[in-house]
């Protein structure tokens, strides 16, 4: 039988998952030395600023960039991520991937950390030792596994240097720590703070709000087409989804297991009839709340959200100072959250009370101080912002920002720039037009903040928060000063258990993370360190023992870049102006 050629095929060599990579670029290991160094548990301490990012998170899809894109790219480019690993998208499985804590697109962290098995360079001291034993023929004895006990092998300090220089200037890396393997970012992470810059006027009393700053002409509790700015887009509709009163108990879904039976499709008939079933019951739910109170449920109301405010209201409402009086009564509101309390009313849908319940260590409020528009660092962030990376924390924001760079006619010109934002409008720019938009940014600063603008630090201590909560609890205070209700209202209603209200949500811009606590993680440590050597060369992982000049630079950037928003589109006057609107949809409260 004639023997039958066998074709050998080729397979194509790998190429990494994440575009615009290339290896070797920042290290590659000395010849003569093992290339593929077994793998360690790090944990990477690091901040970023987020506005050219679109959340932390990697989403595989290169025109939307994230901080865990850049950070792979990094370590793949500094030789600390295998081809092998970079060549397929589950790379973050391969690696023990692991972040504290995410964070949204546009959104800023000074510090975050993320836990990942590493290839660490060699130390230069190690490398230097063994090309030298080897050029003298002394290479037959092998050393590396007393050197790598030893934690003489691999350096940390040259892993932090190389990725530093191989990331973008907005994220920097503070720390690599060894840590052990059985160390989790997210599981070992007992707590977080975020802090929050908000501007004073948010915080002015019932009176200052509703006869000096933002009367009802400002800021209506009924706008109607009168109020709207068509030529700016002046208002965003948005459906009001939470409602009012007691929480209605829901039935319990059926259980389907974990592998349900396919259903055959319905008839017309069954279609029809479950439309009806699906109606009548739509009705008794109806009339069980008209029912329950006596009274008929008010119908759903649009809810709008305004989306300009006039300069010379924006102008006088910025040269506001907060007396000591009421920032000591808005350092009282915020100390009701401390403690353990159902958080229920805090968080978008009908979560339930139970699972809703969080613990809050410490809430507080800093002294206020005032940032002027022609700060230097301040004017550096308007210099950093670009129309063709720039991803917005808020969806007015967005729009705002897409509004202000706008073109009347898009095309395409080859030395221009595009523009990417939450809304998708996308335009082109020559280097010309972008330094006028920053110039247009600088002379509204300097306009409308001639007197500056005074600002208060909130920082949130806890072990967990939901989705929108430190949003909302900001929302509450401000709502809460605005319309003159007492902090009764915040304990045993917002707080309350069985209680259902809908909580204005303020804006994303003046948040961002600060600190992850491991000191759980390092109580372990001390222990297993004390019992054998399964800790050894492991070090306690603490975010506060860093580069304190290296933390500050980032913290004054970060701090700037939050302003330079809220001068530049008045985030805040925009929404206290739809205040006496949102309150009396949420709340059933009309603001004077």
């Amino acid at each position: 039988m004639a023997n039958v050629e066998q074709k050998e095929v080729e397979e194509a060599p790998p190429t990494p998952v994440i575009e615009g990579c290339q290896q070797y670029r920042y290290y590659k290991v000395p010849d003569g030395m093992k290339r593929l160094r077994s793998k360690r548990k790090v944990a990477i301490v690091f901040g970023y600023v987020g506005e050219r990012y679109c959340g932390l998170q990697w989403n595989h899809r290169p025109e939307y960039p994230t901080i865990e894109e850049a950070l792979l790219k990094a370590l793949y480019e500094t030789d600390m991520i295998s081809l092998a690993n970079i060549s397929t998208r589950k790379v973050q499985q391969l690696i023990g991937f692991e972040r504290a804590s995410r964070t949204d697109k546009g959104v800023h962290a000074l510090r975050n950390v993320v836990s990942v098995n590493l290839m660490l360079p060699y130390s230069e001291e190690y490398a230097q030792k063994y090309l030298a034993q080897r050029a003298a023929g002394e290479g037959e004895k092998d050393t590396s596994k007393e050197n790598e006990d030893a934690g003489m092998m691999f350096s940390c300090e040259a892993a932090k240097a190389l990725l530093n220089k191989a990331l973008p200037s907005d994220i920097h890396v503070y720390d690599i720590v060894p840590v052990t393997q059985s160390f989790n970012a997210y599981l070992n992470c007992e707590g977080r703070r975020y802090e929050y810059y908000l501007p004073t006027f948010a915080l002015m009393g019932s009176e200052e709000y509703q006869k000096h700053y933002f009367p009802p002409s400002l800021a209506p509790s009924y706008p109607g087409p009168e109020d709207v700015d068509h030529r700016e887009g002046g208002l965003i509709a948005i459906t009001r989804t939470e409602t009012d009163g007691p929480t209605k108990k829901s039935k319990a879904p059926k259980k389907k297991g974990h592998f349900p039976r396919r259903k055959r499709p319905r008839t017309d008939d069954e279609e029809e009839a479950k439309r009806k079933a699906d109606e009548e019951e739509e009705e008794n739910n109806e009339e069980e709340e008209a029912t329950a109170d006596g009274e008929a449920p008010p119908p759903k109301e649009t809810m709008f959200l305004f989306c300009t405010i006039a300069e010379e209201a924006m102008r006088r409402t910025a040269q506001y100072r907060i007396k000591e009086e009421q920032l000591n009564y808005v350092r009282e509101l915020f100390h009701a959250y401390e403690g353990t309390h159902s958080f229920h009313n805090f968080t978008p849908g009908s979560r339930d009370v139970a699972s809703a319940h969080r613990f809050i260590k410490q809430i507080t409020v800093s002294e206020p101080f005032v940032v002027q528009p022609d700060d230097p660092t301040l004017l550096e962030t308007v210099q950093y912002w670009t129309p063709s990376r720039f991803f917005a924390p808020d969806d007015v924001l967005a729009n705002t920002f897409s509004k202000r760079a706008e073109k009347p006619q898009v095309e395409v010109k080859e030395s221009g720039t595009g523009l990417v934002t939450a809304a998708g409008l996308t335009a082109q720019f020559t280097e010309s037009e972008e330094e006028e938009l920053r110039e247009n940014m600088r002379r509204k600063m300097k306009r409308v903040y001639a007197d500056g603008i005074e600002v208060v630090r909130i920082e949130l201590h806890g072990q967990s928060f939901m989705l929108n909560q430190i949003r909302k609890m900001i929302g509450a205070v401000v709502c809460l000063t605005a319309s003159g209700l007492p902090k009764s209202y915040l304990q045993e209603t917002l707080l309350g258990k069985g209680i259902r209200r809908g909580i204005p949500m303020a804006p994303a811009n003046g948040l961002f993370l600060s600190y992850l606590d491991f000191t759980g993680y390092g109580r372990r440590l001390v222990r297993i360190q004390q019992e054998g050597r399964n800790g050894a060369n492991k070090r306690q992982l603490d975010v506060e023992q860093v580069d304190e000049a290296e933390l500050e630079k980032q913290r004054r950037f970060i701090i700037n870049v939050i302003l330079r928003n809220e001068m530049v589109e008045d985030m805040m006057g925009k929404w206290m102006r739809s205040l006496r609107h949102v309150v009396r949809l949420s709340w059933q409260k009309d603001i004077p």
